[in-house]
Formats: C-alpha cells, structure tokens, sequence
C-alpha cells in the first residue's frame, strides 16, 4: 500500500480522536513506529491491521470508519488540498459528479505510483447515478461514500447515498447509488477559484 493511504489513515485519527488514540492503535496493530511516509510502500496487510486496530479501538464499524475518513478529507482544514482537488470538478455537484470519470488520470498525473480503484459513472436520469469501484481490496467504496457526502453538503446539496459490493475471482467491484434530491438545499461552503472566481 502506498504511504500516502497509510498517512491519511493517521492524520484522519490524529486530527478526529487525538494522538493518544493513534498511539493506541500504533501498538495494538504491532507497529514499531508511529509515523506513516507518504512516499514510501507499505505491506497491505499492514494496513488492514492498522484499519483492523482503528475500528476496535475507536469502536467503528470498519466501514463507518472509512466513510468518516472519506469525509474528513474534504472537510478538514488539514485536507484543504483534497478539497480544492475536488471541487475543480465543476461548478456544481451534479458536475462533481460527472468529472469522477476522470478521477483515476487526474491522480495518476499527480501521484503516478499511487493505485486507487477504477472509477465509472453512470447517470440515470432524474438525479440517479451510480459509482463503479473496481479494485483488488474492499473499502474504497465506503471511502468514496463519505467523499460524495461530504462534497454534496460542500456545495449544499441533499443526496441519498447506498452501498454494496460483490467479488468476482481477486476483483471487487463496490456500487454506490446516489441520489440527489435537492440541488440547492442549504448553503455551501465558500469555496474560489484562483484568479477570484466563485465556485
């Protein structure tokens, strides 16, 4: 697993539950540091431990968990970066919507070496879509779930979300429905573009 997922993983309990937490989770996981390096790799199984240890120590669900990471990078001061990334998607949410397509080339021109799962999109018409995760390991769907939840109240819009998930052979493929009920149901946050355009 690449660091920067571990990093995120770290920073997303630090900042949420506190360093002593973490610091909990480093020995019952059998770490031997507490500091993830974003640039280097990382065992898988490493990570599940961590994910393992995190959801017992925080009392989690595995898949709360990582739908609440999934929030905390768009909402957190700290991921104001994941942010931005995400929100020069488009000018709206059913656009955000639309630019995920292109999620896995925009990260791959970023982070080349960073392996994510392969994004589809499909509209259905009257503010239905669903999300296609495909990948080799579970849990990037419930990580996308908190994202889109989190970028819908972003731009203050209301949606219904729903997850599952079915394996084939060593893929898994995640299905995310979402369902936007109102475009403009409350009022997003304040978000500009450089140059000083609004978003």
């Amino acid at each position: 697993m690449f660091g920067l997922i571990n990093r995120a993983i770290q920073k997303f309990v630090q900042d949420s539950y506190g360093d002593t937490k973490w610091g909990e989770i480093t020995v019952l996981a059998g770490l031997d540091f507490r500091e993830f390096e974003s640039m280097l790799p990382y065992d898988d199984a490493m990570t599940d431990e961590v994910l393992r240890s995190a959801a017992l120590i925080l009392d989690k669900d595995r898949d709360a968990l990582l739908e609440d990471l999934g929030a905390y990078l768009v909402t957190h001061p700290n991921m104001e970066v994941v942010r931005r990334l995400l929100r020069y998607g488009g000018r709206g949410f059913e656009e955000f919507l639309l630019s995920l397509d292109e999620l896995n080339d925009r990260v791959k021109l970023a982070i080349p070496d960073l392996e994510i799962p392969q994004i589809a999109l499909q509209a259905h018409g009257n503010g239905a879509f669903s999300l296609k995760a495909v990948s080799q390991r579970s849990g990037y769907g419930a990580v996308l779930e908190g994202i889109v939840k989190a970028v819908a109240d972003d731009y203050g819009a209301l949606v219904l979300t729903e997850l599952d998930s079915e394996k084939n052979g060593d893929r898994i493929t995640e299905h995310l429905k979402v369902e936007l009920l109102e475009v403009s149901f409350s009022q997003g946050r304040d978000f500009k573009l450089a140059g000083g355009m609004r978003n």
